[in-house]
């Protein structure tokens, strides 16, 4: 049996340095005669230290720069304990390199960080509550680390970020990702500068190319953007062409690639002396009145393809899942083309039947058939001079597909019911879902024609490969809704960007933007919260408004159980609408308002941030 339930004396008084409230203010309290310089050289080289909270006391605990601590209720421990419920050797805090890791050394009820029980090495952050019992400890580590700090490789940068991404996730926390780009410096010269600058939970590690990646914890956008100045700030003394740019999780993405092409794509796209947030580094591509949002690295490509191929008449063939965006890359070929001046005409050809199809392509003459009052002009003769955009191109019949190889080959077209060729100039682009090479082998589309309309092949990802696209859409679409819908714009929290991420969106960017306009149809407060996410996805769209149709009765034997609001949402509704009333009661003074509605400081501080409520929205 664990003796940590056993009787016996009381244990001595804890060790540590016991608070009473003016001992704390003064401990708190810079000394006015010390410079800020002074200030700074003396938080660097300051230990962390531990704050332990119980029932009728508050102490810290200092620790060492190195060493091990125990903790638990037995006398001769490091960190000594008031808790009948702790054993008597509960755990062991490890602190190595500025980096404070705890044990649990198999206690009988446990130790937890976060309220979460551990049952393997955890790495501690800034901030982290560990609980033990009825104890709490809060973990602080101050200022940053100096002397044998230094650059980590590639791999271990990977797993760094690893853990701090599935940290970030499971416990709803921010981080930062940094690029750095220095085009005259050596990192031998810098790592010092550096390594000053970072907090002691940030890591730096060189990339092959020569671009330094920082991993900064525990910062959300607006606390990146302030830590990169700093750095950039000191680097530039180094090297003034010192570009910078940094992504943010969940905003950016939640992946450990993507966050680091991330913030690559915005060191990109920097100019000397500057800090580029990657929200702002993607590439706008304008056709005509259609825009089109390219950031993840393979969509650049593949619109840098279409780009060059676009000077050419070669016939371009475009696939990818449904809705990945495969008429905007036909849009943009047609656009950057030579034939820009001409019309592009586009036919679905899973839209028509195959009686139609040719009458479609080739136009037919008057009386060609029963119904053919007119004479009609085919797609390909009208686009003459133009392009002609053919999707879902596997779905033309065989008959058809005969008929459009002639008329690309030879470049000429024959009405239905005519009796003359007709010369065509157009520039083919054809799409398809499907995979070409499997309908060949299976005798379901030429072999000929297959390589006739591939003369370039271009393959879009589907959008659940492309998450940094997927975050920068969901806010342009929800944003671009809420300006059509005439109704005050929304904001997408991180923990409903994690649930969008995570999603597998079979229909691409076509459902991501059903989605978003749904939610600015139906959600009344001033976030997207990730409750919402499931409704988005998974519910229809309500009827329009005004179309005088009764609420309907679930049938007899359908299931009429009352239907509820998530409460977590009805309370932050609540929170939103407060919290609002006592910015506009205080005049936006946030101490004031907090105080109005008696909530900490901090907290109100937090819900202002998470809720995106400002002074004026309020």
């Amino acid at each position: 049996m664990d003796e940590s339930n056993s009787g016996g004396a009381a244990p001595r008084k804890p060790k540590g340095h016991l608070w009473s409230a003016p001992t704390l203010h003064n401990t708190l309290s810079a000394p006015s005669s010390s410079s800020a310089d002074e200030q700074a050289d003396g938080q660097a080289d300051a230990p962390g230290y531990l704050m332990v909270l119980q029932r009728d006391s508050a102490f810290v605990f200092t620790l060492p720069r190195a060493g091990v601590v125990l903790i638990g209720r037995a006398v001769e421990v490091g960190l000594q304990i008031v808790d009948y419920l702790a054993s008597r050797r509960h755990a062991q805090l490890v602190i190595e390199d500025g980096r404070a890791t705890i044990f649990d050394l198999g206690s009988q009820n446990g130790t937890a960080v976060n309220d979460q029980r551990i049952d393997a090495p955890h790495l501690l952050h800034p901030g982290d509550v560990i609980s033990i019992a009825n104890t709490t400890i809060i973990y602080h580590a101050r200022g940053r680390a100096r002397g044998g700090r230094r650059m980590i490789d590639k791999a271990d940068f990977r797993a760094r970020l690893g853990e701090e991404l599935l940290r970030a996730v499971n416990f709803g926390r921010d981080l930062c990702v940094v690029a750095v780009r220095l085009p005259a410096a050596d990192h031998r010269a810098i790592e010092p500068v550096l390594m000053k600058q970072l907090r002691a939970i940030d890591t730096a590690a060189p990339e092959p190319d020569g671009v330094l990646l920082l991993l900064m914890p525990e910062a959300d956008a607006e606390d990146g953007r302030e830590l990169a100045r700093g750095v950039h700030a000191a680097l530039s003394r180094v090297d003034p062409g010192c570009r910078m740019g940094f992504a943010c999780c969940p905003r950016d993405g939640a992946q450990i690639e993507t966050m680091i092409a991330a913030a690559r794509a915005a060191v990109d796209t920097a100019a000397p002396g500057l800090v580029i947030d990657a929200t702002d580094a993607y590439r706008m591509i304008h056709t005509g009145d259609v825009e089109i949002v390219a950031a993840d690295l393979a969509t650049l490509r593949v619109y840098g393809i279409a780009e060059r191929v676009a000077a050419s008449d070669i016939p371009v063939l475009v696939c990818g899942e449904t809705g990945t965006g495969k008429e905007l890359v036909a849009r943009a070929i047609h656009h950057w083309s030579p034939r820009a001046s001409g019309r592009l005409v586009a036919l679905n050809c899973a839209a028509l039947q195959d009686s139609l199809i040719e009458s479609e392509l080739f136009g037919h003459e008057r009386g060609a058939f029963t119904g053919a009052h007119a004479t009609k002009v085919g797609l390909l003769e009208a686009a003459n001079g133009g392009s002609v955009f053919l999707d879902e191109v596997a779905e033309l019949s065989l008959v058809a597909q005969a008929k459009l190889l002639r008329a690309l080959e030879s470049q000429r077209i024959m009405r239905v019911g005519g009796i003359s060729e007709i010369s065509i100039d157009v520039r083919m682009i054809a799409a398809t879902h499907r995979e070409l090479k499997d309908a060949v082998s299976e005798g379901r589309f030429r072999e000929d024609l297959f390589f006739r309309l591939g003369g370039a092949r271009l393959w879009l990802p589907p959008l659940r490969d492309r998450p940094r696209e997927l975050a920068i859409l969901a806010r342009k679409f929800l944003t671009d809704a809420c300006v059509r819908q005439g109704r005050a714009p929304l904001v997408i929290t991180g923990d409903a960007m994690r649930d969008l991420a995570a999603r597998s969106w079979p229909g691409n960017i076509r459902q991501l933007r059903n989605a978003m306009e749904y939610a600015a149809s139906v959600i009344s407060g001033s976030t997207l919260e990730s409750w919402h996410v499931g409704d988005l996805l998974e519910q229809e769209p309500p009827p329009r408004a005004g179309a005088g149709a009764a609420p309907q009765r679930p049938a007899p034997g359908e299931d009429d159980t009352p239907r509820f609001r998530p409460l977590q949402e009805e309370i932050r509704e609540l929170e939103v609408r407060r919290i609002s009333e006592a910015m506009r009661a205080s005049g936006g003074n946030k101490t004031q308002a907090a105080r109005l509605i008696k909530m900490p400081l901090r907290t109100f501080l937090n819900k202002l941030k998470r809720y995106g409520i400002t002074q004026e929205r309020a």
